[in-house]
């Protein structure tokens, strides 16, 4: 995160927090945001500090229409118009920065995923970028099962790096059979973990759920430590014998249909676990969509115009928002603010204005692709109690 006072070269911009997200909910409009693309030397490409200094006046004409007097709005773009010729915009950078300007605050973090050059005026900030950014479906574990070397992946938006297994999991079938010729596999066990052999044990019928059994039992003390969903890699016999002995809470049912043994690299099994991750819902997930789904119509609402208002007032528990949705709007007008009670922002976006006010009050927010919504629309909420949709 920069603070005004305290620069920071581009490539050490932090990524946020939840934290950060919190914080910018609660800033006070006009608020300014700029999203600037990854930036690669000698690609052909503006360094950031330049395509910033393009957009500007962009967001000067932007700010007038709103009716922010000029002095107001020179005020507001100064910091950022210093920007454009800081140093920390003119190299590399390999993620997307987005940077948040109101009349109190400046803030500069770096955020992973695609985002094009671009800015929003509004009474809120454009809070989307760093939702999706910490989206839970973004860091995720991938165990790839094979028989000659099972290993442990943290995937986490596009970095990969290998867990290490604890002492005594045994990370192959012939770690876990031990001697063939007989006696006890004794090597760095560890405790509550043991492992024999005996001539053709992986043969046996009960062999593939022994196995899975011990890397399980073994491993469930990191899934818990993380709390991150876990994605099976391997033939549909290993997946399948270790969903039937695996208790733990965020694995995800359907696995990477690809053999570890089989050449397949670290990337490939990473990119193809995010795919299957984009079709699931982790449980607290799932239960607001089920909430949705059962809840009568006093309790629910696909509403915009009835959303934000509850949003504003604390009323919403759940908003289930599509991912990339976008509902043009009048958000004053709806909350029933006049025209002399601050700036005008006729084109805000509804899905982020009530985004933010959720946030707000500590309800929940699900990004869910358009398949996953259940219904055809940007939105949906599930209220706190019954009617909370409109009154006090």
């Amino acid at each position: 995160m920069m603070t005004e006072n305290a620069p920071q070269q581009a490539t050490a911009f932090a990524f946020p927090s939840a934290a950060d997200l919190q914080m910018l909910s609660r800033a006070e409009g006009p608020c300014v945001t700029v999203c600037l693309s990854p930036h690669v030397a000698g690609t052909g490409s503006r360094p950031s500090g330049i395509a910033l200094k393009a957009l500007l006046p962009e967001v000067r004409r932007a700010l007038q229409d709103c009716g922010v007097h000029p002095q107001d709005a020179e005020s507001l773009l100064g910091p950022l118009e210093a920007m454009t010729a800081d140093a920390s915009l003119q190299g590399s950078h390999e993620h997307c920065l987005c940077l948040f300007r109101s009349p109190r605050e400046f803030h500069c973090f770096s955020i992973r995923g695609v985002m094009e050059t671009g800015w929003h005026v509004d009474e809120r900030f454009f809070v989307q970028p760093i939702l999706a950014h910490l989206d839970y479906r973004n860091t995720f574990l991938l165990l790839a099962l094979a028989a000659k070397h099972v290993r442990l992946l943290r995937c986490e938006g596009g970095t990969i790096s290998t867990v290490p297994f604890p002492a005594g999991v045994p990370e192959s079938e012939a770690e876990f059979t031990g001697d063939t010729h007989g006696g006890e596999h004794t090597k760095n066990h560890a405790a509550g973990v043991k492992f024999t052999s005996s001539e053709g044990k992986e043969k046996s019928v009960h062999f593939p759920g022994d196995f899975m059994k011990a890397i399980d039992r073994g491993l469930q003390p990191i899934y818990r430590e993380l709390g991150l969903p876990l994605v099976l890699a391997g033939v549909d016999e290993e997946t399948a014998a270790y969903l039937s002995v695996s208790d733990y809470a965020l694995l995800v049912p359907e696995g990477v249909k690809l053999s570890p043994d089989g050449g397949v690299t670290g990337p490939e099994l990473a990119l193809a676990g995010a795919q299957i991750l984009k079709r699931w819902s982790s449980p607290t997930e799932k239960q607001a969509l089920t909430d949705f789904a059962a809840m009568g119509t006093g309790r629910r609402s696909s509403d915009s115009t009835e959303i934000l208002p509850a949003a504003a007032a604390g009323k919403v528990q759940h908003l289930l928002v599509q991912r990339g949705g976008r509902i043009v709007g009048h958000a004053q007008r709806i909350l029933g603010l006049g025209v002399g009670e601050g700036y005008v922002y006729k084109n805000a976006d509804l899905v982020n204005a009530t985004t933010v006010e959720v946030l707000k009050h500590k309800g929940h927010v699900w990004l869910l692709e358009p398949e996953q919504m259940p219904e055809a629309v940007a939105m949906v909420a599930v209220m706190r109690y019954a009617d909370d949709k409109v009154g006090a």
